[in-house]
């Protein structure tokens, strides 16, 4: 779908479709905390043309060994909280390829595994603030997030995040209205333990 049917809601949003092309972008992420609406982009990654054009959205020079994964393979979908830009915590994301089980299809099969990582990022000393490890749980459907501290200690464990409703996000009836109309993937997800929903769109 054209993505820019999702402009005039947010103006982080609206400037970060002026600058992503629409076949370079995975999904977007709708985000309530609390009372705050937010939204965040995650694109793929298919070399140095995608690399620039999210680093030219986020503002913000990662170093190309940011992309790379363990194995010498590259991540395939990076994120970032669009908010986030142009402040001193920058949050990015990236996928973990390597850790995708064999016989993924057979889900309620396969054990918990580590699918994406994220960081916080001082975006003036270029200091890593800390760190979120997703791992995805096939069999309690939900991811069990972990966080770490700019030292590597782990100050918050298996803090869940789970398949919600619309109720649960309760954003912009017209941003979901498009999506629907558009016939394309969605989904809606919350946090346990915080006042916090999500409405996803993928394109494909």
């Amino acid at each position: 779908m054209d993505m820019k049917k999702f402009k005039g809601f947010y103006p982080s949003l609206d400037r970060a479709l002026d600058i992503v092309p629409n076949h370079m972008i995975h999904s977007l992420v709708f985000t309530r905390r609390e009372k705050s609406f937010t939204a965040a982009l995650i694109m793929h990654y298919r070399g140095n043309e995608y690399r620039e054009k999210f680093e030219e959205l986020i503002n913000y020079d990662l170093g190309a060994d940011w992309y790379k994964a363990a194995y010498r393979i590259n991540v395939a979908f990076m994120c970032v909280d669009l908010e986030s830009i142009n402040t001193e915590s920058l949050r990015v994301y990236k996928n973990q390829p390597q850790n995708i089980p064999k016989g993924i299809e057979a889900a309620d099969d396969v054990e918990d595994w580590h699918e994406n990582l994220g960081y916080y990022i001082n975006t003036k000393t270029n200091e890593v603030l800390g760190t979120k490890h997703y791992i995805r749980s096939s069999r309690d459907r939900c991811y069990k997030i972990d966080y770490y501290d700019k030292s590597g200690n782990k100050i918050k464990e298996d803090q869940r995040e789970v398949i919600g409703e619309y109720e649960d996000w309760n954003g912009p009836r017209e941003i979901y209205n498009i999506a629907i109309e558009a016939g394309v993937s969605t989904g809606f997800a919350k946090k346990v333990n915080k006042d916090q929903g999500y409405f996803i769109v993928h394109q494909d």
